[in-house]
Parts: C-alpha cells; structure tokens; sequence
C-alpha cells in the first residue's frame, strides 16, 4: 500500500477529546501550540519540535494540547525521516490514551482512533499487511469518539485495499466508497485517489451499479485522473479488449492508471476478468472453435488463451476439454436436463408410456390374457 500522508488539516476539525472538553481552554497552552505548529509550517524544524516540547511541560495533566503536540511531533519525526525520535513520540501518544493500569482508555475514542491512523500510515510504509489487518479490525470495535473525517477515511481505504488484496471485492468497493467520502467532507486530495479505487473495485465486483451515479462521486467524473478510470470502466462493460489495452497503454491516460502503484497492481487481475468474459461470451454457441479464432478475438497469443482457458476450465467457467493436437475447443456434451423435460411434457410422456408397458406385462400374466391371444 502506498499514499502515506500525515497531513495537518484535522487540527482545525472540531473534536471532542475528552469528558472534559467543554471546559475553558488553557490560552497559554494554545498559543504555544500554534506558535510551535507556524514554525513547523515555515519549515523551522528543530524550533518547532522544542516549541511543542514546551506545551508538553505547559500542560499539567495530559489533555487535548498535549496530544495534539504529541500527534505534531510524530508526523514532524516521520517527514523529517527521523524514524527513532517518531516512535519515541508515537509511544509517548499512546501512553496518552491509557489509564494508571496502562490499559487502553476506552473513553478516549477519538484520540485511540487517530493513533490507529497514525500506526496504519507507519505499518503501510513497512508493508506489514498483518498488523494493518489488525488495526482495521480494532479501529471497527471502538465505538465511542468523534475522529476527523480524514482519520475516517484513512482507515476505510485502509480495509478497501485489504479486501481487495483478499478479493472480497463487494467489501472494498463499500470501505473505499466511506474512504471517499470521508476524504471530500475533508476536503483531502485523496479523494481522486480512492474514486479511482472505487471504480477499481467497482469493475473487479462485477457490479452493473455506477459509482458516478451517487451525489458525492458525480461532480468528479470529468475529472482528468478520473476520466481515464471511466473509460476503462466502460471498455470492461462492453468486453473491449482492444479499448481496454489501448486506454491502459495511452500516454495521456498512463499516468492517472499505471502510475498508481496499487491499481497497477491490480490492471492484470481486471484485465484477465475482461478476457474471461469475452471468452464465455465467444465459445457459449458452439460445440468447438478453433483456439486461433479465439486468440485472435481476445488480442491475445495462442499460449495466453490455452493459460486462460485452462483456468477457466480448472474454475468451473466453461466446461470444455482442449484438444491440443488440433488446438480446438471442445465444448463437452450435457445430460439432458430433466427439469426442462418435465416442464416441455416430455417426462410425463415418457412415464405414461412406462405405465402402459408394466400395465400389458401384468395382463400377459393373468390366465383370461392367453384366451384373447395375449
């Protein structure tokens, strides 16, 4: 997974951090927060990190400036590639968050939920796929909070790309559906990003719902990165191939697709979706067809379509055998199918004719049969 973006906008977001929130700010705590947040934004690094330091000795019981200062100091190590002094600050926010026992606090629901934003960006970077699993399944157990809609969305499009990886594409398409959402109420400019993963698992769903059709999606479907998304999109439905491989392949529309690692990632999987539908589509008339018409129908070589047919036959797709002396395919013969039979009549027929036979051989046996020449 890739994307790993520790931006600053939650802060002006209005949370409720603690019980105790409602209560008069600390002025003195909040102007030295946002001292030390303008000297991080104008690039003063090491200044800004003592100013935050200095809210952290200002504060006299941990609160909603502390963690913030803690949460800037974390992202401030991470850009700064400062990985030591990030996990320092990333363990003393998650001390922050715990009772005197050293358990989890479950009252601090909002705080908890951005630290597991904060560990599903650093677990993304070391692309330990277990533990963000993990954090994802925790993040659906906290209950209590009101996170940023950035937070949200980071930990929805976190479990879109793990059901996807998974191929639970009915789930993704759902978590990178509230990813987007969260990301435009943010207004975050991953919100391209995960329409374009929306589409993504929109296609590999096989789902005839158009996601440009919601409100929310509408106003982006002429968007440049966007637009090269929905041309795909309609190439799949149609069983374009050549429309397909051509958009994937054009310069103008290269980027916003192949750029992106993690659809780059999953081009091959739709790809081979959109073969395998034309594929079914072509064969379903006949008994055999030769493996060079189907080739040369899919764009592809004569391996490619026995690698294809191949799986196709191993998943119960088609039933077919191949023939590779010939190269031809065989469309194997079905039984007739007996449900049919009883609703054409033929199957009630058959059993009358049954009944009649065993009705003559009862009367062959009976003694009166043999007098009337039976």
């Amino acid at each position: 997974m890739s994307d790993i973006d520790m931006s600053d906008n939650d802060d002006e977001y209005q949370m409720e951090y603690t019980s105790e929130s409602d209560s008069e700010p600390d002025v003195d705590l909040e102007n030295q927060y946002y001292t030390a947040k303008g000297l991080k934004e104008s690039g003063e690094i090491d200044e800004s990190l003592a100013a935050f330091d200095r809210v952290l000795e200002l504060e006299e019981e941990k609160g909603e400036w502390g963690f913030k200062a803690l949460k800037q100091k974390t992202k401030v190590n991470f850009k700064s590639k400062r990985y030591d002094d990030m996990l320092n600050s990333y363990k003393q926010l998650r001390s922050s968050c715990q009772t005197e026992s050293g358990e989890e606090d479950l009252k601090k629901g909002t705080q908890l939920l951005e630290i597991i934003q904060i560990d599903i960006q650093m677990s993304t970077l070391r692309k330990d796929n277990k533990r963000l699993k993990f954090l994802y399944e925790k993040s659906k157990s906290i209950k209590t909070g009101i996170p940023h809609p950035l937070t949200k969305g980071i930990i929805h499009e976190c479990g879109g790309k793990m059901h996807l990886s998974e191929e639970n594409f009915a789930a993704a398409h759902t978590d990178f559906f509230e990813a987007f959402k969260c990301f435009d109420e943010a207004g975050s400019p991953r919100r391209i990003s995960c329409l374009k993963y929306l589409v993504l698992a929109n296609m590999l769903s096989s789902s005839d719902i158009n996601p440009f059709d919601s409100q929310e999606a509408k106003p982006y479907k002429r968007y440049d990165d966007i637009s090269a998304m929905t041309a795909l999109r309609e190439a799949y439905q149609t069983n374009d191939i050549e429309g397909f491989q051509t958009i994937v392949a054009d310069p103008k529309s290269h980027d916003a697709i192949m750029g992106d690692p993690f659809i780059r990632e999953h081009i091959e999987s739709l790809l081979k979706l959109v073969r395998t539908q034309k594929l079914t589509k072509l064969i379903i008339p006949y008994k055999r067809i030769k493996m060079s018409r189907l080739a040369e129908e899919l764009k592809v070589n004569l391996e490619d379509i026995e690698r294809l047919l191949v799986n196709c036959i191993a998943e119960e797709i088609i039933d077919a055998r191949i023939d590779q002396k010939n190269l031809l395919v065989l469309m194997n013969e079905k039984e007739p199918d007996q449900e049919r039979l009883r609703d054409t009549g033929f199957a009630s027929w058959g059993a009358n004719i049954a009944e009649l036979n065993r009705n003559i051989e009862y009367y062959q046996r009976m003694p009166t049969a043999k007098k009337f020449g039976y």
